[in-house]
């Protein structure tokens, strides 16, 4: 589940985050993915890049409690 909210976060655009620039049949969408719009990254990240990036550890005393 991780893997696929990442991937819909940062891969997939959203039509109801296109921006539209122009007017009448010129007008030119651009579109966006989730995270473009919280301005959190400059673009659309592929899969290859998703599953290559290094993610840091966890902090120790954050996340969940061993059992």
């Amino acid at each position: 589940m991780w893997l696929i909210g990442t991937v819909y976060n940062f891969s997939w655009a959203h039509r109801s985050l296109r921006l539209g620039g122009g007017s009448g049949a010129e007008r030119r969408w651009t579109e966006r993915t989730p995270v473009q719009a919280a301005r959190l990254t400059d673009r659309r990240w592929s899969l290859y890049e998703l599953l290559r990036f290094a993610v840091p550890p966890t902090p120790p005393g954050r996340g969940r409690r061993q059992r």
